[in-house]
This record gives C-alpha cells, structure tokens and sequence, in this order.
C-alpha cells in the first residue's frame, strides 16, 4: 500500500490557460533512460535550455539529455540519505518530513516551476537518482502547480548489470552482479510508485525501442496524451534513422535468461516479469490485475528491508575508500579500472 505524504504545503494558485505539464522519465541508470528522454523531444516535449543540460561524456556520448539541476539535486539528497546510487535503502514520504527534506521539496519546486515556465508550459525531465528521491519530486511537482506523467524504462537487469559492470568494473568482483539487481528493483519500485497514486504513466521497453522506435513513440505519444504534430515528423525520422544507434548496446538478454539465474532474486525477475507484460501491452498499468500484483512485490521488498540495509553495511565496507581516491578512480579510464581490478587483491 502507498504512504500518504506527510509534508505540507499550501496550495499552489492555478495559472490560466492550458496546464502545465511536467513529463518525468523514470528508471535505472545504464537502463536506456537518456534515449528514451531524448525521444521525448520528437513529440513537443521540451526538455529545457541548453545551457541547463548535462553535456554528454563517458559512457553517454550522444548526450544525456537531462537538467543539471535536476542531477545536483538528486546527488544532493542522496548524500544526505548517505546513499549512493545503488544504495538499497527504500526510502518513505515521512523521510521527506523535516526540516532538511522541506528544504529539498523547495528548491525541487523553484526547478520545476522555473523550468516548465522557460519551457513554454511542457517539461520534460530525467535523472536515475529521481526514481529514488520520488516523493520529493512529487511534491515539487504538486507546488509549482503542474500535472504530471511518467515514461517508465525498462530494461532487462541482465543487462543492466553488464552494463554498470562494463562502465565499473570494480563491481564485477564476487556476485555484485546481484547487488546491482537489486539496485534495479528499488529503482524499479520508486518508478512505478505514481501508477499506484493513479498518475498518467507508460512503460517503455529499451529493447522493444531499439526495435520499433516509431510505435514505441506512438505508445508513449498515446498514453500520455501528446499529439503527434505533422511538423514533428522530420525529428521523429532523424531519432529513428540516426540517433538511435542498437551498435550502442553491448547487452541484450531475454525474460528466458532471467529464469531459473542463480544470480537474479526471484523478487527481481517477478517484477521484471509483470513489467515486461506491461511494456508489451499484455496487462494494462491502470488494471486491478497490475496493481495488486505490484502491491505484492512492493509488500514483499518492504519485508526484506532489514537484509537490504545489512547488504548496504556489508557493500559499504567493501568499496568504501577515501573521498579523493574513488574522485581519482572515478576519472580514469575504464582500462585501467579493469586493470586494477585484475590485480586488486580479491
């Protein structure tokens, strides 16, 4: 069951004219989420000034397409958790209910206000670390006065966890490769959490992008209410033919791989699973069937919450080193990350 927000508010005063709209594209990182916020463009969703985005680098060479406000933000308050990326704690609306989380929820709203006003009243906004600092957002979203809907990404874990470990090949020592599943699930468990408060959302295959950009695009176009303008149809042809490049992914596994893996949770592939379904149009995210059986794996995450934080305690003694080590090992470049790891005693 969802927990009701505990921070309070008053009420933003409604503007006039259309409303205004924020489109938040939630997943995992190394999950397809910044081709899939770039898709967004081609249907009039404007995803903010240049001079605002994230420039592309390692790992994302055609871009990120997300705020960098939006990325200190999420950066910010996960550190203030003490929680790094993959860090499994599930974090609740009453964590947000103190001074220091209404502070977050008011710079979030400033963000979120000056951005859809700059962007014409239609906002489009992406970072991993949202899916996990979730109610933050949607308070924020709740204060500046604006409707919002989500794209949800999904990717296989499997391949997810090839990827994290190809980019950060410290995290292929022993089986973090399960770690990373999990990091998933709880990614996976914020992103989907506005379908269960009845928000406009839509699950996006990666996968099933790379396949058929044009009808995935048509899906999200569909579901969450965005036209598709005649005048759009030339970025849609340039995403389709040339932004998205399927050479660009190393990994590709199937729902088949995760059955029966000795490495992926049960709870991981179950999700997965009722996921994929979702993804591919078998169940409906508004439908009684979705809900009450992600209301299941959200009651069954919620069980495991204490062997969650002792993988959290035993990881952090594993990889925990001094800030400006891991600030250098961060800079290097992933061949001679994988050749520390080599030599790095086990």
């Amino acid at each position: 069951m969802s927990e009701t927000p505990l921070i309070e508010s008053p009420s933003a005063t409604a503007g006039s004219g259309r409303p205004r709209q924020v489109y938040a594209v939630l997943g995992c990182p190394r999950g397809g989420t910044s081709a899939i916020t770039r898709g967004l463009q081609c249907l009039g969703v404007n995803l903010g000034e240049e001079e605002n985005l994230r420039r592309p680098g390692f790992g994302n060479p055609d871009g990120f397409w997300e705020d960098i406000r939006v990325q200190d933000l999420c950066e910010r308050c996960m550190a203030a958790f003490d929680m790094e990326w993959d860090s499994l704690r599930l974090l609740k609306p009453s964590d947000w209910d103190n001074t220091g989380g209404k502070f977050f929820v008011g710079e979030a709203r400033d963000i979120v206000a000056a951005s859809v006003a700059a962007a014409g009243g239609r906002w489009g906004c992406k970072n991993p670390r949202m899916a996990r600092t979730l109610w933050m957002w949607m308070e924020a979203f709740r204060r500046a006065d604006c409707q919002d809907s989500y794209v949800i990404v999904l990717r296989n874990p499997l391949s997810v966890a090839a990827s994290v470990i190809a980019n950060s090949p410290h995290r292929a020592i022993g089986n973090n490769p399960t770690h990373v599943h999990l990091a998933w699930l709880v990614h996976m468990l914020g992103s989907v959490e506005p379908v269960l408060l009845g928000k406009p959302a839509v699950v996006v295959d990666y996968d099933l992008m790379l396949a058929n950009p044009k009808g995935q695009l048509q899906r999200v176009a569909a579901a969450l209410g965005l036209p598709i303008m005649a005048q759009n149809q030339s970025q849609i042809d340039r995403y389709c033919n040339e932004f998205l490049k399927p050479s660009s992914r190393h990994a590709v596994f199937t729902q088949k791989d995760i059955e029966g893996n000795p490495l992926v949770p049960s709870l991981v592939a179950r999700a997965y699973q009722l996921l994929a379904g979702a993804a591919a149009g078998q169940v409906g995210l508004e439908s009684g069937e979705f809900k009450a059986d992600w209301g299941q794996i959200q009651a069954d995450a919620a069980d495991c919450r204490p062997l969650l934080a002792y993988i959290d305690w035993a990881n952090a003694r594993l990889v925990r080193r001094p800030p400006i080590l891991r600030k250098i090992y961060q800079r290097l470049p992933v061949r001679f990350k994988r050749l520390l790891v080599r030599i790095a005693p086990r």
